[in-house]
């Protein structure tokens, strides 16, 4: 007699080795993509390389986080344009802003001389005097063309002012306009990010 039991049969599964009973493993997020997305706002360039890492490697293993990785890497490379735009601006800045035109014209133009003007005119005369006298020497050092044209526009401004008073007339119509056009100038080359090209 054989002693092999035979069992009543069962439905064969087309998965031998799988277990009818389990649930499919739910499928990940890819971490790399996690972390590449939020690296892209404040670490760029890392964002950039996580991103590219967790994109492939999600694609491999079947992952989440494709979305996630290539929003980082967007956002990295917009972050990363943005950064090289704002060195280049203050770089390109820096020149003009260590220019000695620069740096003694707005120290003229911050003096005591220019900022607290006297209502007696040939005092008033004497300061401003002084005043254009102070912004032509500091456009006599000026390395820079545009901040020596921009001084001696300003100190010209100030001169038309001393010749009005000199000859007791009111001074040009046009020269508040001037004095404000050509000193948003001058600022506009010797402050930071302010030099246009």
């Amino acid at each position: 007699m054989d002693d092999t039991m035979v069992l009543p049969d069962q439905p064969q599964s087309p998965y031998p080795y799988a277990d009818p009973g389990a649930a499919p493993q739910p499928r990940t997020t890819n971490g790399l993509s996690i972390a590449g997305f939020i690296l892209a706002f404040f670490v760029a360039p890392i964002g950039f390389i996580l991103s590219i890492i967790g994109l492939v490697t999600a694609g491999r293993r079947g992952q989440k986080g494709k979305g996630l990785a290539i929003a980082g890497i967007i956002i990295s490379l917009l972050a990363m344009v943005a950064g090289v735009a704002l060195v280049v601006t203050v770089f390109k800045n820096a020149a003009t802003i260590l220019d000695p035109g620069c740096t003694e014209g707005k120290a003229v133009i911050l003096s005591e001389d220019a900022t607290n003007l006297s209502s007696d005119p040939e005092t008033l005369k004497k300061q401003l005097g002084t005043t254009v006298d102070k912004l032509n020497a500091a456009a006599a050092k000026a390395n820079s063309d545009d901040v020596r044209k921009s001084l001696t526009a300003l100190a010209s401004d100030y001169d038309s002012l001393v010749k009005a008073l000199e000859n007791k007339e009111a001074p040009p119509a046009d020269l508040q306009t001037r004095v404000t056009q050509h000193g948003n100038d001058l600022d506009a080359l010797c402050t930071i990010g302010g030099a246009q090209q």
